[in-house]
């Protein structure tokens, strides 16, 4: 994971925020993953940040990536992290990403955008909502969807798929079929009384 830098960088890794903007189409198309992501959220968000800087869940979260991921975010200096200084607007920062790869259909909706260099100059991209009602539970958001990312990448590179577009298209339809997964056992038990009140204990049975 790369952080990109707001008001001063701390260390080597990663990029000031100037540099990855006016570099961004360069830096993505240099870099040694297959698929870039970028984790957008504003500051009003009480739980996303916390996440990104706690070095405990960077850590689980850039064990997963590996090299077939490399995802974006904006980060802080200890010295001037917007928990300790007040406010930050990083509004402008947010902005050049989809400056670059066009506008978001979330809004300021906490997100992950995949995307990859496309031709004349566009990117192809796919948006998936981030949730959870405190750090812990965005942060298996996070670590579910980035390992369901990085098992897509790796199933189509085995099958001989290495061009980015067939990456990015082979990750939407694998996200989108987990994604109804999900919904489907959790509506399961409400189907479930549904059809007892309807045909009985036995069709009930069937969705076992």
């Amino acid at each position: 994971m790369q952080p990109i830098w707001i008001t001063e960088r701390e260390g080597s890794k990663g990029y000031l925020s100037d540099e990855f903007s006016s570099r961004f189409r360069e830096i993505i198309e240099e870099s040694d993953r297959p698929l870039s992501a970028m984790v957008y959220c504003d500051l009003e968000h009480p739980h996303v940040w916390p996440v990104l800087q706690e070095p405990q869940y960077w850590t689980a979260l850039n064990r997963i990536t590996g090299e077939l991921l490399r995802i974006y975010y904006l980060h802080f200096p200890k010295s001037s992290a917007p928990w300790t200084t007040g406010t930050v607007d990083v509004s402008e920062e947010l902005d050049m990403v989809r400056d670059h790869i066009g506008e978001s259909k979330m809004g300021n909706v906490p997100h992950v955008v995949f995307f990859h260099p496309a031709d004349a100059g566009r990117f192809d991209h796919h948006e998936v909502r981030i949730t959870g009602d405190n750090a812990e539970e965005v942060f298996r958001d996070l670590e579910n969807l980035f390992n369901e990312a990085t098992a897509s990448i790796s199933k189509s590179v085995a099958a001989g798929r290495n061009d980015p577009k067939d990456l990015l298209d082979g990750l939407v339809k694998d996200l989108l079929v987990s994604r109804w997964k999900k919904r489907l056992s959790k509506m399961a038990p409400t189907v479930a009384k549904a059809l007892v009140s309807l045909f009985g204990k036995a069709a009930a049975g069937a969705l076992a």
